[in-house]
């Protein structure tokens, strides 16, 4: 199994195949997380009163959701079962989008959309 990191810095999160191809000296590494498929996209979920950072982490074929507290430290995730295989050939995630003002999170495919309530 292949692990893609997420390397977590203040204020932002960054991928890489590898945390050797990033200069140390650009990163404080407050956390990483292996994720099992290479990551496309992050969408925050905007949330200005939040203690904690939740984030959809896109792939081509895969979606999972992490919530970091406010020191970086990854506190729960969530795969989301998309089921694309099952579905359809030639099927795609195209983004993900939070949905204002909820915990629900949509997920755009090349041919429908699909909306997710997340951490029930």
């Amino acid at each position: 199994m292949r692990c893609n990191t997420l390397l977590i810095r203040r204020g932002m999160i960054s991928t890489a195949s590898s945390p050797t191809v990033l200069e140390e000296s650009d990163f404080v590494r407050l956390s990483s997380v292996c994720v099992d498929f290479q990551p496309l996209k992050l969408m925050f979920r905007p949330c200005e009163t939040c203690d904690q950072s939740i984030v959809a982490v896109m792939g081509l074929f895969d979606c999972e959701i992490l919530v970091f507290d406010r020191y970086g430290a990854l506190q729960h995730r969530q795969a989301l079962q998309l089921m694309l295989n099952e579905i359809g050939s030639n099927l795609h995630v195209r983004t993900v989008i939070w949905i204002p003002n909820s915990m629900q999170v949509a997920i755009v495919t090349n041919k429908f959309v699909k909306v997710y309530v997340v951490f029930k």
